[in-house]
């Protein structure tokens, strides 16, 4: 995992980052874990945080999202707004907010089936770049201090 300060609709935000290169490259991160009262009788979660993804014009590869090492999808690089589907019922919706030809950045959401959660604990994302000997990078934007 890298570090870099990107660019954003937000203003300049911390991400952290992996490229498409070797296939070991990966950035991790929790959500907020939920309670009994929070999962009850629901179908699906949706966990929303901001993003960025760039340069396109490096090779094609793709990025796997996991949840709690379990993988859930595929997706690339995206210059505007996007949908992506996967394994157990998973979606990632791209909102983009901002993006020139190489670069974006915006807003995802990944809609996972409540099933996949536990009760009270923190679901570990994690999204891993394949080996495509890329430039091609994900990352993860820490909101900037106001």
């Amino acid at each position: 995992m890298d570090v870099f300060t990107q660019p954003s609709w937000l203003g300049p935000a911390t991400m952290h980052y992996c490229r498409q290169s070797d296939g070991a490259a990966r950035v991790k991160w929790r959500a907020a874990p939920l309670s009994a009262a929070e999962l009850a009788g629901r179908d699906s979660v949706a966990f929303s945080f901001p993003a960025a993804l760039g340069f396109l014009s490096q090779p094609k590869g793709k990025f796997t999202l996991k949840l709690d090492a379990a993988e859930l999808l595929d997706f690339d690089v995206v210059v505007d707004d996007a949908h992506f589907e996967g394994k157990s019922g998973a979606a990632l919706d791209y909102a983009c907010r901002q993006a020139n030809g190489e670069d974006s950045t915006g807003i995802v959401t990944l809609t996972v089936p409540a099933r996949l959660l536990i009760v009270g604990r923190a679901a570990e994302l994690e999204v891993v770049g394949s080996a495509a000997n890329s430039q091609r990078w994900f990352g993860v934007l820490l909101c900037p201090d106001e």
